[in-house]
Formats: C-alpha cells, structure tokens, sequence
C-alpha cells in the first residue's frame, strides 16, 4: 500500500498506519510462530478443504511420512485404495452434527500403504475465507498397538495355561499306566513275536500322545524353561533334517561366523523350530526350498521399531524363510493364538507353543507373509558368551538291583503298576497314597532300625501334601535319604531344580521300566551325596 506525504503530515494517519503495520507484523510472527510450534509436535498435522477434498496444508511431520501432498485430494493419498472419495464423506458428518463446532472425534484408523496405526482427532470448523475444513491430528500409536496385542496374548496363554495344566497332569497319569503295562508285556516277549511290533506301534503312539502334553504343558506354570549356554546351529540341523526327511522340500543353511552361543532349553527350542519347519513343509504341497540363516544382532536404540518388547542387548536372530502359499493378512494377527488353525490336520497349538517358549525364553518371534510368495518367521534369542558341554544320551537299559523302595503316588493304578516293575527290577516296594503316608511310613522304618534305599515322591497330590512336603518331613527324620521327584510334568519348575529341594534325582511321567530302572540305578548307586539339604 502506497502512501501521499499530506497523508504523512496528518499525525492521526500516521498514527494509524503505523498501529496497522505493526498489527500486521505482530500476525505474521504470531503466525510463524504458531506454524513453528506445529511443526514441533509429534504428530501429523493437517489441513483439508471438506467441500473439495484439498488438502491445503502439511506440518513437517506429516511431510516427512506421505511427502508434499498439498493441492492433492485427501483421498488419494490416506487411503488404501484411491478409487474416488469417501461416500459419505466422515468430515462432512461432522458439519452437520449438532455438536458442531463444538466437539472433535477422536478414532483410530490403520493405514495399509505404510503399514502404520494412527489415533485420529479431527475437528471441523470454518476457515478464514468462510470455507469449511478439516484440522486433524495423526498421532502415531503403531507400537501401543502392537503391545496391546502382546498384552492379549499372553492374556490368552496365561488362561489357556491353567486349563492345560491340569490336563496334561491327569492325562500323563493315564500314559504312565498304559506305558507301563506296554513296556512290561514287551519285556517278556521273545524279538520275533508279532505281538511285540504292536506293542512297539502302541508305545509309538503314547510317545507322540506325550508330545501333546508336553505342548500343553508349555502354556501352565511347568512350562518354565531349564536354559543352558548353547550352539544353536547342530539343533537346527539335526530338527531340520528330521523334520524334512522323505518329504519334497529341500533346505539351505546360512549360518554368520562367530556366531554367539544363545541361553536355551534345548528341548523347548527343538520344539519351537520343528513347528515352524513343519508350517512351512504343508505351506509347499508341491516343494521347495526352505532357507534358513542365523546372525548375531545388538538389540538398541536402532533396533526398537523392529522388536520393541525386547530389552536391549545382544540376540541371535534366527530366520526361517519359505516360498510357499504364504499366510492371508487377516490370519497373521492370530497365528499365534491357542487352538487357531487353517489346516484340516493341524491343532492349532504348534506355533502357540512355539510363541509361548520363545517368550518364556526373554525372546521374541514375529513373522511376515504375502499370499502366493512364501513366509518369513523371524526369532530372536538372548546370546550369552558362556557354553555348557551337553551330554550325549546313551541307549536305555535295564539296570536290575536290590533293596527297599517306598513309592508314593495318588492314583491306584499307578502304584499298583510301579509296585509291579520295582519287584521285577529285584527291588522289594511298599507303596503309599500321598505324603502324609509316605513319611508315617518313613518313620515307621526308622523306628524299627531299618531305612529305605529309595523313595520315589510324586510332586502334586490333591487334597494332602505332595512331594515337596513330604521330603522335608523325611529329610528332617533322615538328613541321607535318597528321594526321588516324580512328576506328571515333564518340564516343572520344580522338577528341573529338584537338587535344591533335598531330591537326588528325578523322574517324569509317564516313563517305563528302563527309565525307572536308570534313574534308581544313579541314585542308590552314587558313591557320593551332598551335603544334607534342607528345603
């Protein structure tokens, strides 16, 4: 605006010019000000016409995800598809609501071209030129939702736990009875018998039946792993190999030098790579290839958008990588959940139990897929610079032997069965129902002078005091005997640290003659004890 000198010499003029530059100056920085404050927030800001769908400005934040967008339509760029405007438009809702403008609506919405989870505010109001527009706010909450979604699995596991727990207690118990009796019979058949190859196609059939009480048992309390330092790569080898053996898909192995060793439960981590190699088998009905690679990776700052819920330090990242059908994107979300399957064969509890395993490891496991091109799991393990040398298992054997053995356990049919093979073995057995017997009777052998070479102690006894009970009784009358913990949980917590109760070994259900014949062979046999132990 241009301005006559005669103008200047009237001194109210002047005055109000100088008000009306300095009133437009003051709104200008108020306005930079303001634009700087938006651009600072931590959230997507923008800005779009309602009548015309144009987005007529974009905070810094928001440039730097969806880039310059402004003059483009809101639905060509926030939308999955980009097939025209949103009918009805939500925005335009706003408008015409009684609340207005009054109220803003707050949502969440996902958006598929950035595979990103935002809390929307939008708020519509009228604009400086009488236009309407919409202001939103797109905060980004992918990570909340992404430890929600862990919260409810483990929410679901922990509730799936407490059924499976007792589950797989009583049915072990039944296993034990059938195992047992099968293992007997078989002891007094001649090799070439026709019976025994049934007897062996029954005791096959109880073994993997164990398998299945062994997954449940992941979800309950004795699902706690009993973690040593190891080298994952000869695990991986020798599951793979087993799991692939005469079928149609093939495998590579990829393995990074100097790789770390990782704090596992071998056995629990067996089972976590058997079920992932077996999804990827049925994922390719007609063959393939499945590649996996191992590496050492330092969890930090850089790493928390790929694994958030993993506490910083060194992992070795285990991938495990198909081309087969791949896994529909609305199946991913609950892949890992109890009893989820799309197979006609499965159960549903393989990669449930494999994400349960890995979690009680300090671990993580994540996957990705696409529909028609193959699978990626991904399982990151904590690394350790330790090693523990693991023990070859030997071939099993009857150990025959002589003695007194005290066996207690709730259930009948087992005591009566277990009395059965200790007197086969050579042993003389007294059996007794829970721990208040087992230690009456404990007593009532020391009052006579006489003492028992073993006692075998079942953990959980409902109603009375257990194995854990009960050895502390006996170990207070006889600060040298040989106890025993028997369990219908093969991977209990208290069946992996039986040392520190006062147990000098242990046993799990279901088990045969030879198993029962090693373990009280170790134990009574031992040269060397302890020191007595208290509980």
């Amino acid at each position: 605006m241009k301005y006559h000198f005669q103008e200047l010499i009237d001194l109210e003029k002047m005055e109000n010019i100088l008000k009306n530059f300095y009133a437009k100056e003051e709104q200008r920085k108020s306005q930079e000000r303001l634009l700087t404050i938006i651009d600072s927030l931590d959230a997507h800001v923008s800005v779009t016409d309602i009548e015309t769908c144009e987005i007529i400005y974009i905070n810094k934040n928001g440039q730097e995800l969806w880039g310059d967008v402004v003059g483009k339509k809101c639905w060509e760029v926030f939308r999955e598809s980009q097939a025209g405007p949103c009918e009805p438009c939500p925005t335009k809702e706003l408008i015409n609501s009684e609340d207005f403008p009054s109220t803003a609506s707050t949502f969440e919405i996902y958006y598929h071209n950035i595979d990103r989870w935002f809390e929307c505010r939008k708020k519509a109001m009228s604009w400086v030129d009488g236009r309407f527009v919409d202001i939103s706010f797109n905060i980004d909450i992918t990570e909340r939702k992404k430890l929600q979604e862990e919260m409810l699995k483990a929410s679901k596991l922990e509730s799936i736990g407490l059924l499976a727990g007792g589950i797989a207690h009583d049915f072990n118990n039944l296993l034990s009875v059938i195992w047992g009796n099968v293992s007997l019979i078989s002891k007094g058949l001649e090799k070439d018998s026709p019976v025994l190859h049934r007897l062996k196609n029954i005791e096959k059939a109880v073994y993997q039946a164990r398998d299945l009480t062994n997954q449940l048992q992941t979800f309950a309390r004795g699902g706690a792993p009993v973690k040593e330092a190891s080298s994952i790569l000869e695990l991986i080898r020798e599951v793979v190999s087993f799991t692939l053996s005469g079928s149609n898909v093939q495998y590579q192995l990829s393995f990074s030098p100097e790789l770390s060793y990782v704090s596992i439960d071998q056995g629990q981590i067996s089972q976590v790579v058997h079920n992932i190699i077996l999804n990827s088998l049925q994922a390719m009905p007609r063959g393939g290839t499945i590649n996996i690679s191992a590496e050492n990776m330092e969890i930090g700052k850089g790493k928390r958008e790929e694994v958030p819920f993993l506490e910083e330090g060194p992992y070795v990242r285990l991938t495990i990588q198909d081309n087969g059908v791949g896994i529909p994107q609305e199946h991913i979300q609950r892949l890992f959940d109890p009893f989820f399957t799309t197979k006609v064969e499965g159960t549903g509890m393989g990669l449930a139990t494999s994400y349960s395993i890995i979690k009680r490891h300090g671990g993580y496991i994540r996957v990705e897929s696409i529909s028609g091109e193959g699978t990626t799991f991904y399982v990151y393990l904590p690394a350790t610079h330790t090693k523990t040398q693991v023990k070859e298992k030997g071939e099993e054997r009857l150990c025959k032997g002589s003695g007194k053995i005290l066996f207690m356990d709730d259930e009948e049919s087992i005591r009566n069965l277990v009395k059965e093979m200790l007197e086969i073995l050579g042993y003389k057995a007294r059996v007794a129902r829970d721990g208040l017997e087992a230690v009456e009777m404990y007593k009532e052998a020391i009052d006579r002078g006489e003492t028992f070479d073993a006692v075998i102690l079942d953990l959980t006894v409902p109603g009375s005091i257990g194995g854990r009970e009960a050895a502390e009784k006996i170990l207070k009358e006889d600060p040298r005997a040989r106890l025993i913990l028997s369990s219908g949980y093969s991977k209990d917590l208290e069946l992996s640290s039986y040392k520190e109760m006062g147990f000098a070994g242990n046993i799990a259900k279901p088990y045969k003659i030879e198993t029962l014949s090693e373990v009280l062979d170790e134990t009574i046999k031992a040269e060397k004890r302890d020191s007595p132990r208290g509980l």
